[in-house]
């Protein structure tokens, strides 16, 4: 499951609808925060900003 998250997270990021993105890293690290791919989904949180 937190494969498919990040991933439709970051197909939000690479469309252009950087507000959505934002929303779905922001929600991915609070849903998985021992995830791997925490410290990237806030990166791409921020970046996304």
């Amino acid at each position: 499951m937190e494969k498919i998250y990040f991933t439709y997270a970051d197909t939000f990021y690479k469309l252009g609808k950087y507000i959505m993105a934002n929303y779905y890293f922001k929600n991915f690290a609070s849903t998985f925060p021992n995830s791997a791919q925490r410290e990237d989904a806030d990166f791409m949180a921020s970046y996304a900003n």
